[in-house]
């Protein structure tokens, strides 16, 4: 009948499609599990780049403040200079005072150099040395 037909081999043929069927599905779970592992790599990357722009942004703002404080620092150091000049020519400042304080700006000589300051100085002295009232007349910067 129908059945001579078959071939003797046939159950080995169908053993063999059976072991490369297992192959195949082996390769197919190891590549699962490949793609696992990429999309967790891909997923670790993701993290690693979001810390370097958060890092990036933070030394950014690192030296902006790092600016800021040699700028106040910076105007520190001129204010304690002023400080010094005002204590050695004995004139009392007030550093608390705003621009907009009362001053007669025709006798300021604040934006006069030092070599006005130091003639200035000398002429007080001087006039000190004298004996006479003069004194209150010169302007000390």
């Amino acid at each position: 009948m129908h059945l001579k037909n078959v071939p003797r081999y046939w159950p080995s043929e169908v053993i063999g499609l059976e072991e490369k069927a297992l192959r195949l599905r082996s390769s197919e779970l190891k590549l699962e599990r490949q793609l696992e592992n990429s999309q967790s790599e891909i997923s670790s990357y993701k993290y690693a780049l979001i810390f370097i722009r958060k890092m990036s942004s933070l030394e950014k703002e690192r030296q902006d403040l790092q600016s800021t404080i040699d700028a106040l620092q910076e105007e520190k150091k001129v204010l304690q200079s002023k400080l010094r000049k005002a204590s050695g020519s004995g004139k009392s400042i007030d550093l608390n005072k705003n621009s907009t304080s009362r001053k007669d700006m025709s006798t300021s000589t604040e934006d006069l150099d030092t070599t006005v300051d130091n003639s200035n100085r000398e002429m007080h002295d001087t006039v000190s040395h004298a004996g006479t009232d003069m004194s209150r007349f010169i302007v000390a910067t």
